[in-house]
């Protein structure tokens, strides 16, 4: 056990000074590992960031209940406690048809159609403010929500979320492929390293083959060369 971590660290001082012998070509390996290794990571940066600002948003995923025209304050109020019960639901804002007919006036141009109008047509609604912002939730409580009595139809606004749930998918798609292209050339270049390593040092390697050197003996030190470019490039 003595000799054998004699000879590890014997090889990893030969290993340090080969690094050292070239010190242009082992700063071009060791800035070519970091970079491949970091594209990764900013990437996973992004998609980590996009995640965590869309979930900051949870409040805003909302889903519209329209009731139907002869329903009554009691039945709204009855109405109202069941869609609170949907799971996923963190909030119920009811809106009458004079206060939506009223947001509807402020937009520009809308006032002159109002003008023009006999009677209200709007409905009822209430609005649902969604726990969570994926689509499958606000799919989920439109449907519960549409078969529930005295509603006339139920709208998920979810577009929005569908949107950046793709991006997300596709930014989670490109990092994998993005990191195993990466890590791939990672592996080509230390190994193209410890190849042209062995054949600058072939002779030296015959030789020590030829005075009893075993194969382990003769492999330790370039194992260990790539270990410390490796671990040089991750540092950096």
């Amino acid at each position: 056990m003595r000799a054998w971590l004699q000879h590890q660290r014997y090889s990893l001082r030969l290993s340090s000074m080969r690094l050292r012998a070239a010190p242009l070509e082992s700063l071009a390996n060791l800035l070519a590992i970091g970079v491949a290794l970091c594209l990764p990571l900013v990437l996973w940066l992004f998609v980590s960031g996009l995640q965590q600002a869309l979930g900051n948003l949870d409040s805003e995923t909302e889903v519209s209940v329209f009731l139907r025209q002869d329903i009554g304050s009691t039945q709204s109020q009855a109405l109202g406690n069941k869609l609170a019960a949907i799971p996923g639901v963190a909030a119920v804002q009811f809106v009458s048809r004079d206060t939506a007919l009223s947001q509807l006036r402020q937009q520009p141009g809308m006032a002159s159609v109002i003008a023009a109008l006999k009677s209200n047509p709007l409905p009822d609604a209430f609005v649902l403010r969604l726990s969570d912002t994926s689509p499958a939730l606000a799919d989920g409580v439109q449907q519960q929500a549409a078969v529930l009595p005295g509603v006339a139809h139920a709208q998920a606004d979810a577009a929005w979320t569908r949107r950046l749930d793709a991006l997300l998918r596709l930014g989670r798609t490109a990092l994998w492929l993005l990191g195993t292209v990466l890590g791939l050339g990672v592996v080509a270049v230390t190994f193209n390293t410890i190849r042209l390593q062995i054949l600058t040092q072939r002779a030296e390697i015959e030789i020590s083959k030829l005075v009893g050197a075993t194969d382990a003996s003769v492999r330790r030190p370039f194992l260990w060369q790539g270990a410390l470019t490796g671990l040089a490039g991750g540092v950096l």
